[in-house]
């Protein structure tokens, strides 16, 4: 992760996939070109250069068979009412489970098979990594919002699409602490209040926001749209959509899945909604020791 220390740089860009995994998509792009005749130009490539979302999309047949093969139940909505939903159960302290169209290229979810929560909910870190991800309490998350606001909470100084920039939280959302704060170990300090935005900054205040527009991530910047009317802050806990030890989420089974297998407490797949409480529990134990069938 990159920190903005010494400011000789006016902007820079790091794609959302940094690493080696980013050479073998160079390579087919100039081997479909070359051998197979199949050019595809700069501007297209440039395209893709400024997304992450050029993964796969959720097929329609997925959701049949999870209808038909686990007795999944949904309620489909239209986009507005979607949104104003999700946004009223996530206000009242709900994790959600969001999938949506091409999945993320990179080691990050960015919107798209994302687990999102609002992060002043009391205890929302705590029990985002007891009871979703299972992992240790202290671990942090990431917060994503809106470009254009973006510099109202944090002390960024250009967009972080990919959330490749760690960053201070703004000193007037900042509560004061404790004149004996760095003598507290680690875990204690956790506890102390830090802000209204608690489950998306650490001990020092610092973030690694994701920002979005409304040509980015369209869907997403709506809901973010609809949390403000709820709860005042277009701002949310965006981790990615799996738990400690396995792959973020590609197929709606995948997702469903993961879904069943944790406290999570509802599913967006598409405009489909899927709440806990309705889901048939004849299959909660494959769910839950992972001994269920993808074919």
């Amino acid at each position: 992760m990159a920190r903005f220390y010494s400011e000789i740089f006016d902007n820079i860009y790091i794609p959302s996939s940094p690493e080696i995994a980013v050479v073998p998509w160079r390579c087919s792009i100039y081997l479909s070109s070359v051998f197979f005749d199949k050019y595809i130009d700069k501007e297209e490539v440039s395209k893709w250069n400024q997304t992450a979302y050029i993964g796969s999309k959720i097929d329609s047949n997925e959701l049949k068979v999870l209808h038909r093969q686990f007795e999944a139940v949904s309620t489909t909505l239209e986009d507005k009412k979607l949104y104003e939903k999700v946004a009223t159960y996530l206000a009242k302290g709900k994790v959600i489970g969001w999938v949506q169209d091409r999945m993320e290229f990179g080691p990050r979810a960015l919107g798209n098979r994302s687990i999102l929560a609002v992060p002043s909910i009391e205890n929302m870190q705590t029990q985002l990594n007891l009871k979703i991800k299972f992992r240790e309490d202290f671990r942090p998350f990431a917060p994503v919002l809106k470009a254009e606001t973006a510099q109202q909470y944090f002390q960024l100084p250009q967009n972080s699409n990919y959330m490749e920039f760690v960053v201070k939280l703004q000193e007037n959302l900042r509560t004061a602490l404790p004149h004996n704060f760095s003598q507290l170990t680690p875990k204690d300090k956790l506890n102390v209040p830090r802000s209204e935005f608690q489950a998306v900054i650490h001990t020092d205040y610092s973030a690694r926001p994701q920002t979005i527009t409304k040509d980015s991530n369209t869907k997403l910047y709506q809901l973010l749209d609809a949390v403000e009317q709820k709860t005042g802050h277009p701002i949310l806990v965006n981790t990615s959509f799996n738990v400690r030890g396995e792959p973020i989420v590609c197929t709606a089974l995948d997702a469903y899945a993961c879904f069943m297998q944790t406290d999570m407490d509802v599913l967006v797949i598409g405009n489909e909604v899927f709440f806990k409480e309705e889901q048939s529990e004849k299959f909660a134990n494959q769910f839950k020791n992972r001994t269920f069938s993808k074919d």
